[in-house]
């Protein structure tokens, strides 16, 4: 049996980051089963097929999914999905309230990481040197579904850039009113 084990971030897509995420919330799940299920997911076996691999294999081949999944891969603002590029905000100064309200509804709940990187990134319209413009914002609803097949390096990066980026505004939010409520006071 010939198997296609990933070696990065790269080679995982989304989709099968959330189909592993919903096997790891399981209660009651094994190790034993939690197992089967990532070699199944990450290696497109069926999981009958999973549970006739010799132990040591599967425990090699474990390992091999665990290093995939803990690698450093850096940030990309542009990818290809079927041929179409798709492109990050490139200025997040000028994100619209339609932008920013469905961040903040999307943040918090990691199976709809497709829905936030439909918001985050967008097709490219226009590109000029190294500049881009995307598509306008009108919903996640037109690519969250080409969404599962992003890369899960660039989802990492995205994700890890945006909640920086959040963690940073909220902190400077926080500073300013401090500001204002010692005005305040101080009059």
């Amino acid at each position: 049996m010939k198997i296609t084990i990933p070696e990065n971030l790269q080679e995982i897509t989304l989709q099968k980051y959330l189909q592993f995420n919903e096997v790891v919330e399981r209660d009651g799940i094994t190790e034993q089963d939690l197992i089967y299920n990532k070699v199944s997911i990450f290696t497109d076996l069926k999981l009958r097929d999973v549970r006739l691999i010799p132990l040591k294999d599967l425990v090699q081949i474990n390992s091999l999914i665990d290093v995939a999944l803990t690698s450093e891969m850096p940030f990309s603002n542009r990818f290809k999905i079927d041929g179409l590029e798709f492109g990050f905000i490139p200025n997040l100064d000028k994100i619209t309230q339609a932008e920013w309200s469905d961040l903040m509804s999307y943040q918090n709940d990691e199976s709809k990481l497709n829905n936030l990187m439909a918001i985050l990134f967008r097709p490219i319209v226009k590109t000029t040197l190294d500049t881009y413009a995307i598509e306008e914002y009108n919903g996640t609803e037109k690519h969250a579904k080409t969404m599962l097949k992003t890369p899960l390096n660039i989802v990492k990066g995205a994700t890890g850039f945006f909640l920086t980026l959040l963690d940073e505004l909220q902190k400077h939010i926080q500073k300013s009113m401090e500001t204002e409520q010692a005005k305040v006071i101080k009059q």
